[in-house]
């Protein structure tokens, strides 16, 4: 009953994470590492598993927001079900998905650091955040703002 335990306690801790990761990323850059962790069932049944996560993932990208809702509960139960099935036959993969979990959450909280800020005591000014360079010329930026004199 505790290795059925640990199976499910990781395939739920992998569909939160994967899913998450899948929606908030491109799902082609973490395919590669999906199909590299379902290598051992032969490549039939890797790319049957994938074929699966492809069309589950297939609505997160629709315009409309209740169908992104309803394919990212979707695809959650699908990765539940195939990871929980995966582990269940090869109980020595547990350590490969780990990783896979661990890089993919490093990758997640770097992206999160690099897209935070904290803006205080901005009352009336503009915060401005980009993910690389601002070049504003020589005139500087401004922001509806009149120029304040000196």
């Amino acid at each position: 009953m505790s290795v059925e335990f640990d199976v499910m306690a990781l395939a739920a801790e992998a569909s939160s994470i994967l899913v998450a990761e899948a929606t908030r990323t491109s799902w082609q850059g973490l395919r590669g590492a999906v199909a590299h962790f379902f290598r051992r069932d032969g490549e039939e049944s890797r790319e049957r598993q994938l074929a699966i996560l492809d069309r589950a993932h297939e609505p997160l990208s629709s315009e409309d927001a209740d169908v992104r809702t309803a394919a990212h509960e979707a695809l959650g139960q699908q990765w539940l079900i195939q990871v929980a099935g995966y582990l269940q036959r090869f109980p020595e993969a547990a350590d490969e998905l780990r990783a896979l979990l661990t890089q993919t959450g490093a990758a997640a909280e770097a992206r999160e650091e690099a897209s935070s800020i904290v803006a205080k005591f901005n009352t009336g000014s503009v915060v401005l955040q980009a993910r690389g360079n601002i070049d504003a010329g020589s005139g500087g930026i401004n922001y509806n703002t009149p120029r304040r004199s000196s």
